[in-house]
Parts: C-alpha cells; structure tokens; sequence
C-alpha cells in the first residue's frame, strides 16, 4: 500500500495580488479627487407667511384632549347617568338587552356635546341612553390647570331582570 501525498499550491502568489488591490483600492478612494468642498449656507427657513404652521396643544385652544392630567369627573357618579336612564316601551316588549356604547367630548364647562353611539342595541335604547348621558353634568378636564376639552366613552348597559337600565359600577377597593 503506497501513500501519495499531494502538493497543494502555492497561494502566496494570489494572497500577494489581492493585498496590492486592495491597497490600491484605499488609495484611490481616500485620495484628494481635486474637488472642493464648497460652502453653501443652508436654505431658508419658511417664514409664517409661506403656509400653515403646526402648533402645539395648549391649554385654552379649542383642540380636544383625550389623554388630560385631571380627567373630567361625572358630578354624582355613574349613578347619575341610570337615574336618567328610561327603558322603551318597545325594547321591553320586545325583550331587547344589550350594552350601549357613546363617545363624546366633555367641554369646558362640564356638558356632554357631540354624543354619538359607537355600537348600538336599537330599539330606542341607543337614543335613551344618548338622552340620559345628555342630561349629566361633569367636572371638566384639566391640562395645565386649566379646562379643555376631552373625547371620552361611556357603556351603558340595559337588562330586564328588574325592568331597569344599569350603568356598570366602578370597581371597589377591598
């Protein structure tokens, strides 16, 4: 049994190639093209007159907030709300229950406005429940010591088993 052993090439002719390159390659990029840099002063900024200009939410503009440092309080609880709550005739002979869901703003003085339903049950109870949230009061939102404007929403449940519109209560602490 014989073992050939077989020679490998030689690569430090072809490493020597790729080094030289590779050098050349450095050099030329990092060389001075003959180009100057030329110093230009930026653009202009737009002046006001130019168009719109964005700006930020301040306390006492108009905007509405939907994440204040004093959310609006509702003056009585949501117990306010199911007292002036009213089941229709036609939802209670039909048997309809269901959650009612609103958005609407709180304004600066404490009065529900622009009360839209997000999803409703029908059968007059959607406009129950907008007329009961209607008639509640709030202590306005405050940002910055101020009141604002703020989005908020409020489920209002109405179910049958004692014939009247319920309000989920806020969690107790035990």
């Amino acid at each position: 049994m014989t073992i050939m052993l077989r020679r490998l090439p030689d690569f430090s002719l072809l490493a020597a190639v790729f080094l030289i390159t590779g050098l050349a390659l450095m050099v030329s990029a990092c060389s001075d093209t003959g180009l100057e840099a030329v110093n230009e002063a930026p653009p202009p900024s737009p002046s006001a007159t130019d168009g719109p200009v964005a700006k930020l939410n301040e306390p006492g503009d108009e905007d509405v907030f939907v994440i204040v440092e004093e959310m609006p309080e509702l003056i009585g609880g949501l117990a306010a709300v199911a007292e002036q709550v009213t089941y229709t005739p036609i939802a209670k002979r039909a048997g309809v229950e269901g959650r009612v869901y609103l958005q609407f703003i709180v304004s600066k003085e404490g009065v529900p406005e622009d009360i839209k339903v997000t999803r409703g049950v029908g059968a007059g109870l959607d406009e129950a429940a907008v007329d009961a949230v209607s008639k509640v009061r709030f202590i306005p939102g405050r940002q910055r010591g101020q009141a604002v404007r703020v989005k908020m929403s409020l489920p209002v449940t109405f179910r049958l088993d004692d014939g009247a519109a319920k309000v989920p209560a806020p969690p107790r602490p035990e």
